[in-house]
Formats: C-alpha cells, structure tokens, sequence
C-alpha cells in the first residue's frame, strides 16, 4: 500500500507559526468573541511579517496563513459551541 501521508510534512517554522497562532487565540478568547479573536491573530500575523520584512528583508504570506490557521483552530470550536 502507497503511503500518502509521507510527504505531508510542515516545517518546524510554520509548526510554530500555528502554535503561536493557537496561543494567542486562546489567550483572546477570553475576553473576545471568535471572530475578533480571529481578528487578532491576523493582525498579529501580519505585524510579525512585518517585523520579518524589516529586519530578514522577506515576507512569507504561508506564514501569515499558518498564523490563521492556528487561531482556527481555537477559534472554530469555540464558534461552534456559542
């Protein structure tokens, strides 16, 4: 049987870029609805690419959406339970 999963791999900078996503979704979350939430997160993401731009000269939009992704993760049960 062919593995498909084999070459379903992220790097260790986007793995990180969900989890830091995730935290500060679940840090939000507390005190902000899960759109806003969500919100913040992009917000957040596109401040560190920034951040990258200035500082590393380059800008990785697949960051921004490894960002996303990890405040969807978050935030999409919480949308989901309200």
């Amino acid at each position: 049987m062919k593995n498909i999963f084999k070459d379903l791999t992220i790097s260790q900078d986007k793995a990180n870029h969900i989890t830091y996503g995730a935290v500060v979704a679940f840090a939000a979350s507390f005190a902000l609805q899960p759109i806003y939430t969500l919100f913040l997160v992009l917000v957040v993401a596109i401040l560190k690419e920034v951040y990258d731009k200035m500082y590393n000269g380059n800008i990785d939009m697949y960051d921004i959406i490894a960002t996303l992704f990890g405040g969807i993760l978050v935030c999409l049960p919480l949308y989901l339970l309200n």
